[in-house]
């Protein structure tokens, strides 16, 4: 018998997998490989909400567990995952300039917004200058998921699991002809098809990012006007993103592209080439907080959902959270512990 069966395949599955095998637990993974919100992800580790100059809930808990986490990954791999970035924040008005020097020397913000308003770039439209936001990382998320998949491939299922043939037994579970003791649904938007956890008010909500090409272009710093511009590599650069719960699948609407390129040419005066556009669907809870914890009927049939657009900034000490409750029954935050939704059920 098995210690867990892990369902998903984004940053949520990898991240409890690894602490999983940190502590030698014995585990399977069911990931149909279908295309994630991580895999088509920004991969900005963050601790500020930058349209509105405040730290993000739980910010610098998230931020030092995040950054750990990656950097402690690079090392062990000896691969390039995780790069140290400024971010130029693109004020659209002398209001937003006076709002950015109000809020310097508040707790969490006076150790990332500098004090300083700086020129933007000659290849970009700034009427009112930046501001400089520093110690943000951009992981690459990409390579996030390839190392998930290699390190796996042996206890990796690629199908999609069929609720409907889990047999509960009186303290473990089987699938398949496999014996578990606890399951973790870490599935994403998808979860709307688990009929265990479909009552959580979890929905889906498609972001799209444009790639393009400007070898005018020469910013290596991130740059957050309405979207974020975030540097690849090679003349390249990835742009957005946006937000919709209407059409949820993994391509972008027509609409969307026009969207995209045209706050494209309202931030930058030089040419570029389109590239291609990706899109990704995100799981967002009704009360923007995620999901952690055990279904309220079925015992050890857990769940992590609902990270929004900041997977890979909150995946790392969420799994911790998630693995101490699983394994040693620590209570969860309020914030987050899904019994803050049993009445749904």
């Amino acid at each position: 018998m098995l210690d867990h069966l892990v369902v998903g395949s984004g940053i949520g599955a990898f991240s409890i997998c690894r602490r999983l095998s940190k502590h030698q637990k014995e585990f399977k993974i069911i990931s149909d490989h279908e295309k994630s919100a991580t895999s088509v992800a920004g991969g900005i580790i963050n601790p500020v909400v930058l349209k509105r100059f405040k730290p993000f809930w739980n910010a610098l808990e998230f931020y030092n567990e995040a950054i750990d986490f990656y950097e402690r990954l690079q090392q062990e791999n000896d691969f390039d995952l995780v790069n140290e970035k400024n971010v130029f924040r693109i004020f659209s008005s002398i209001k937003e300039q006076n709002d950015w020097f109000n809020v310097l020397e508040r707790p969490v913000l006076r150790n990332f917004l500098l004090p300083d308003v700086e020129e933007a770039p000659p290849e970009l439209k700034a009427d009112f200058k930046t501001g400089k936001m520093k110690n943000a990382f951009l992981v690459h998320a990409g390579l996030l998921l390839d190392h998930f998949y290699q390190s796996y491939h042996n206890e990796i299922e690629s199908f999609s699991l069929d609720h409907s043939k889990l047999i509960f037994r009186n303290d473990y579970y089987e699938y398949e002809g496999l014996k578990f003791r606890k399951i973790i649904f870490l599935e994403g938007h998808k979860v709307i098809n688990n009929p265990f956890f479909s009552y959580l008010p979890i929905y889906g909500n498609r972001g799209d990012y444009l790639i393009f090409r400007s070898p005018e272009l020469k910013v290596d710093d991130l740059v957050k006007g309405k979207e974020f511009l975030i540097p690849l590599g090679n003349n390249l650069y990835k742009f957005g993103a946006t937000f919709d719960r209407n059409y949820l699948k993994n391509k972008t609407p027509l609409k969307f592209q026009e969207l995209l390129i045209g706050s494209l040419r309202k931030l930058i005066n030089v040419d570029y080439e389109v590239v291609r556009f990706e899109s990704g669907i995100r799981p967002n809870v009704k009360d923007r907080r995620p999901v952690l914890g055990e279904h309220p009927v079925h015992k050890n049939l857990f769940i992590m959902n609902g990270f929004g657009s900041r997977g890979l900034f909150m995946a790392p000490l969420l799994s911790k959270w998630m693995y101490d409750h699983v394994e040693h029954g620590h209570e969860l935050s309020r914030e987050v512990d899904i019994k803050r939704f049993h009445d749904f059920y």
